[in-house]
């Protein structure tokens, strides 16, 4: 959308508040925006937004976003992320749709571009069972090395069972973020942070143990206790 008027930056801080609170992506497009620093960074940074007079703007042009992520990682160096770089890795964040343009401004002689998200907060779809099975396929492959004797359905049905339990489980949190969703983003806590938080307190159930501890048999892993 192009605004000939700079002063009209109300479209900067109102699409904000349009976004849907959640919105589930698919697995493998949610890992690969979130795989690499800068991009993982960038979605962070427009959910942070940026103070713009009393306000808070969630709406960031290239050259803000680039400030605020060499600004707060100085550890990586002198201007740590170059602006070609950035451009990269904005257009694969719209590609993903999870990054989208607010609204085009005519600052002086030249268009600036100003990117948001495309909603408050991201959780990653479940992996089918052949995906899960594949992105496994290593780990089934060495506990079949470990036991030879062990028939490979035996192995595929035990990690399918597992994966229901996970299932289960993404469920149980994915509803749990939606049903406290506006709690959440008042309290500014990353909707990622959270869901990987709360996949850890699950990871202590029982029956998750208890397969973690077969596997650990399986591959012939040392006791740590």
């Amino acid at each position: 959308m192009l605004l000939e008027n700079i002063s009209d930056r109300s479209l900067l801080f109102e699409f904000w508040d349009n976004l849907v609170n959640i919105k589930e992506i698919d697995f493998d497009t949610f890992k690969q925006s979130n795989e690499h620093p800068i991009r993982k960074e960038i979605v962070k940074i427009l959910r942070r937004g940026i103070k713009d007079g009393d306000r808070k703007r969630h709406a960031l042009s290239m050259k803000e976003i680039l400030d605020e992520i060499n600004q707060l990682h100085k550890h990586w160096g002198k201007e740590a992320v170059k602006m070609t770089s950035l451009y990269y890795h904005r257009d694969l964040l719209i590609e993903n749709k999870q990054m989208q343009e607010v609204a085009v401004f005519l600052e002086g002689k030249r268009h600036v571009s100003y990117y948001g998200r495309t909603a408050k907060g991201f959780i990653a779809s479940d992996l089918s069972n052949e995906d899960f099975l594949n992105f496994n396929s290593h780990i089934i492959n060495l506990i079949q090395e470990f036991n030879p004797d062990m028939p490979k359905d035996e192995i595929i049905n035990l990690f399918k069972h597992m994966k229901s339990k996970f299932d289960k489980q993404h469920q149980l949190i994915k509803n749990w973020i939606e049903e406290n969703s506006n709690i959440l983003l008042k309290l500014d806590i990353d909707i990622i942070d959270i869901y990987e938080k709360i996949s850890t307190i699950y990871s202590y159930k029982k029956e998750i143990i208890e397969f973690n501890d077969e596997f650990a048999r399986l591959l012939h892993l040392p006791d740590y206790f």
